[in-house]
């Protein structure tokens, strides 16, 4: 058993790939990692002497990720689109929360109303939780440097994942509420029709 170079999770003798990450072992140590003191002298044909403790390796430089002009050119272009669904979604959010405050406000006079001015600061808060992400992902591309993978990517990508995250969750409780209200509808209605 050996371990992977890349995740180090053990590895069978033999194996071509990590079962872990799936890297291509001997493809990783070619391309990643510098040879060790030991692997050169045994390139050049020289063994050490039986019983001696092989030099310690030297720690591998890894390479810096480069990213593509291609890429670099498609996250540019969309920024201004990103930047432009955060700040138009903070603003409705907002304008819900307002909209909805004053429709509570006025609902304990008019109680018809209340359950839409409900419905209407929870959406604004809903906005306003699942929007900061996307806005951060937007202000990270602004800082990416030209060919070389750095933190901002990182960012990016990062925020871009609390954002989808936090759009899947509130999705599947919008989902459930909508049908339990569809049901509890259901049932109301046919307990409003056999009543007649």
């Amino acid at each position: 058993m050996t371990t992977c170079p890349k995740c180090g999770s053990a590895v069978p003798g033999g194996a071509l790939e990590c079962p872990s990450c799936g890297v291509v072992i001997g493809r990783y140590r070619k391309d990643y990692l510098a040879p060790s003191a030991s692997t050169a002298a045994e390139d050049a044909g020289v063994r050490p002497p039986r019983g001696a403790s092989p030099p310690p390796a030297q720690p591998a430089a890894r390479p810096t990720p480069r990213i593509s002009t291609a890429t670099l050119e498609a996250l540019d272009r969309a920024r201004p689109w990103i930047s432009f669904l955060a700040v138009y979604g903070i603003i409705v959010a907002v304008l819900l929360l307002l909209g909805g405050s004053i429709i509570v406000l006025s609902g304990f006079t008019s109680p018809r109303t209340l359950p839409l001015g409900i419905a209407y600061v929870i959406s604004g808060f809903s906005g306003l939780a699942i929007l900061p992400p996307l806005h951060r992902s937007a202000t990270a591309l602004k800082n990416l440097t030209p060919g070389v993978a750095t933190s901002s990517l990182e960012t990016f990508i990062t925020e871009q994942l609390s954002f989808y995250r936090r759009v899947g969750v509130l999705s599947k409780i919008h989902l459930w509420v909508s049908l339990i209200v569809i049901a509890l509808a259901v049932i109301f209605g046919a307990l409003m029709a056999t009543t007649r």
